[in-house]
């Protein structure tokens, strides 16, 4: 499972990301465990076989590790929170999420405002003293 990060250079992104992500299956769908970093992730599935990809889900902060099994022409896309620095983010209490994967946007549905929304806002925010 090929699998890279880049750590974001923007420095009004730091305190709130600790890097971005991305994972293919390539040829091993071998099972892989995920240890527990004390992070909170934003994932996007990407199907390469289909146009249409699947909700984001958010991976709550993890307490024991998980299993995780690739999913053949499915990649990741995912962008790795700093401890609670998704907090500025989510209206509700990140508590909630511990060892949970969640469709993202449920998160701030009654907003009626998606959290990619949110999160698109507060990188056009911060362009203003540097890149991503």
């Amino acid at each position: 499972m090929p699998y890279s990060e880049q750590i974001p250079t923007n420095p009004a992104l730091k305190p709130f990301i600790d890097c971005f992500w991305f994972s293919s299956p390539g040829s091993d769908l071998t099972p892989r465990r995920i240890m527990p970093d004390g992070c909170i992730d934003l994932i996007y599935p990407l199907s390469a076989t289909t146009n249409s990809n699947a909700a984001p889900l958010l991976a709550g902060t993890m307490t024991r590790w998980a299993l995780s099994t690739p999913t053949p022409a499915m990649s990741l896309l995912g962008i790795r929170f700093r401890p609670a620095g998704i907090y500025p983010f989510v209206p509700v209490p990140l508590h909630l999420f511990t060892n949970l994967l969640i469709d993202a946007d449920a998160l701030v549905a009654d907003s009626g405002y998606s959290l990619q929304n949110r999160l698109l806002d507060a990188r056009t925010k911060a362009e203003g003293s540097s890149t991503v």
